[in-house]
């Protein structure tokens, strides 16, 4: 399961804050959660397939912005 580190630990396993890292063991998974160690991430597949839907609207508004540049630029010249 992956986490992001909130709080630095050691011991078993290792953590620095900001971290993002994947734990195996359960029970040690739900330990550091319970004590506001880490927070859950959301898994490559599902975070993946999150930004490619929020990439569409905003790539096309990318494109938009950069086509008034360019309209600019030949202006200009």
């Amino acid at each position: 399961m992956k986490a992001e580190v909130l709080t630095s630990f050691s011991g078993t396993l290792v953590g620095t804050r900001g971290q993002e890292i994947d734990i195996a063991d359960e029970a040690v998974f739900k330990d550091l959660l319970q004590a506001g160690y880490i927070k859950p991430v959301k898994g490559k597949t599902e975070a993946k397939a999150d930004a490619k839907a929020e990439e569409k609207p905003e790539g096309k508004a990318k494109e938009a912005k950069n086509e008034g540049k360019r309209a600019k630029s030949k202006k200009s010249s």
